[in-house]
C-alpha cells in the first residue's frame, strides 16, 4: 500500500514537471528570440556608429602618432640640454678658477711694497 502511494505521487510529480517543462521551454524560446533580435539591433547600431566615427578615429590615430614623434624628439632634446647644462656648469667653474688666478696675479703685480722697501734701503 505504501509503495503504491509513492508511485502515484511520482507519476503526479512527473506530469507536473512535464507541464512545467513545456511552459518553461516556450518562455525560454521566446526569450531567446527577443535576445537574438536585440543583439542584431545592437550589432547594426554599432556598425552605424563605427561608420560615423571612422573619420574621427583616423584623426585621433594620426594625432597620437604625431604626439609620439614629438615626445620622442623632446626626450632626445632634453637629454642634450642636460648634457649641455653640465658642460656649462663645468666651464663656469673653470672660468671662476681662472678669474681668481688672474686677480691674484694682478694683485701681486700691483703690490708696491717690495719697491718701497728697496727705495728705503737705497736712501
Amino acid at each position: 500500500k505504501d509503495w503504491r502511494g509513492h508511485v502515484e505521487e511520482m507519476m503526479s510529480n512527473r506530469d507536473g514537471i512535464a507541464d512545467s517543462l513545456t511552459t518553461t521551454q516556450e518562455q525560454l524560446e521566446k526569450l531567446s528570440t527577443v535576445i537574438a533580435k536585440t543583439l542584431e539591433k545592437i550589432g547594426s547600431r554599432e556598425k552605424y556608429v563605427n561608420s560615423q566615427l571612422e573619420g574621427l578615429i583616423s584623426d585621433y590615430r594620426s594625432q597620437q602618432d604625431a604626439l609620439a614623434a614629438v615626445t620622442t624628439r623632446w626626450n632626445q632634446s632634453s637629454g642634450g640640454v642636460d648634457e649641455l647644462s653640465r658642460e656649462l656648469t663645468r666651464l663656469t667653474e673653470d672660468l671662476d678658477k681662472v678669474k681668481g688666478q688672474l686677480d691674484e696675479k694682478g694683485t701681486s703685480m700691483t703690490d708696491a711694497s717690495p719697491l718701497v722697501k728697496i727705495k728705503q734701503a737705497l736712501t
